[in-house]
C-alpha cells in the first residue's frame, strides 16, 4: 500500500513492538505518545516522523474507550498510514502492580543510600524516576 493512502479516512494502522514480541497490532483512530520533548497525538495522514519517545504511557483510543501502555522510552516510526513504536519494555497500565512498584522504589532507595560513586548514582536515580513514572500511570 502506497504511503499516500490511508486505510481508511478515520484510521492508521498501528503496532507496538517490544523485544520479543508485538503487544498490539490494529487500526486506530488516534494515539497519544510521549515525546522527548513532549506529549504528541498521532491521527489519520499524519506527516512522516521519526521520533525518540521517552518513559510514559501510551494511550490508544479505541472506539469510545482508551488502552494505556507504560513504556520505558523507545522509538516511534510515524506516516500518513501507520505508527509503529518500539520499546525495551511494554507494560499495559492495568497490570502495573503498585505495591511491587513502590517495594522497588524502595531498594532503589536503599541503594542510593550505599551508592559510593556519581556513575551508580546515577543510574539509580534515572531507574528511580522511571518507577515513579510508572507508579504515577498506575495509581491515574
Amino acid at each position: 500500500m502506497s504511503e499516500n493512502l490511508l486505510v481508511n479516512e478515520r484510521q492508521f494502522k498501528f503496532d507496538l513492538v517490544g523485544p520479543e514480541k508485538v503487544e498490539v497490532s490494529s487500526l486506530e483512530e488516534r494515539v497519544t505518545l510521549p515525546g522527548e520533548e513532549s506529549d504528541f497525538m498521532v491521527l489519520p495522514g499524519h506527516t512522516m516522523l521519526l521520533a525518540g519517545l521517552r518513559p510514559g504511557v501510551v494511550s490508544v483510543a479505541q472506539g469510545n474507550t482508551t488502552v494505556r501502555y507504560f513504556i520505558d522510552g523507545g522509538f516511534a516510526d510515524v506516516g500518513n498510514t501507520h505508527c509503529t513504536v518500539l520499546s525495551p519494555n511494554i507494560t499495559p497500565v492495568v497490570r502495573i502492580v503498585v505495591d511491587q512498584v513502590v517495594r522497588a522504589i524502595e531498594a532503589i532507595d536503599e541503594q542510593l543510600a550505599e551508592a559510593e560513586d556519581d556513575v551508580t548514582r546515577d543510574r539509580l536515580q534515572k531507574d528511580r524516576a522511571v518507577l515513579q513514572l510508572k507508579l504515577e500511570a498506575a495509581e491515574k
